[in-house]
């Protein structure tokens, strides 16, 4: 997870250098299925926190703000995978490095590993060599 900003938009407003900056600058807001706005989350010295961000403009989904961002509509937050191609290009910046939050990760659970239908064992071994988030 990271925050990250088209070129454009930090020259015209600044790179911010605290999460608590964010608010004044044109966050990008992802609303959630129970319509609440995705809180940004971030590790600091005293460990991980979120913080609720004033949304210039929402969106349903992170490859909407991807959109947006690219654009030079503001600061937008998601996973890595969905970012590091436009990253490597140079049309993404990355800001706030030094306050992402790792995470524990993602997990799949099952019931256990006699008799794994097909399906669920095909899964298992694509996601082991996509590895989809990193």
């Amino acid at each position: 997870m990271g925050c990250r900003s088209s070129p454009s938009y930090l020259e015209e407003h600044g790179t911010p250098t605290h999460p608590n900056e964010l608010k004044h600058h044109r966050c990008l807001g992802v609303r959630l299925g129970d319509d609440s706005i995705y809180r940004w989350e971030f590790e600091g010295p005293d460990g991980d926190f979120d913080m609720p961000i004033k949304s210039a403009m929402t969106a349903d989904d992170s490859r909407s703000t991807l959109a947006m961002a690219l654009n030079g509509a503001g600061l937008t937050f998601g996973l890595e995978a969905l970012f590091a191609k436009h990253v490597a290009h140079g049309t993404l910046r990355l800001v706030l490095t030094e306050w992402v939050a790792t995470g524990p990760g993602f997990y799949l659970y099952y019931s256990g590993r006699r008799q794994l239908p097909a399906g669920l064992r095909a899964l298992l071994t694509i996601a082991g060599e996509l590895k989809p988030l990193g």
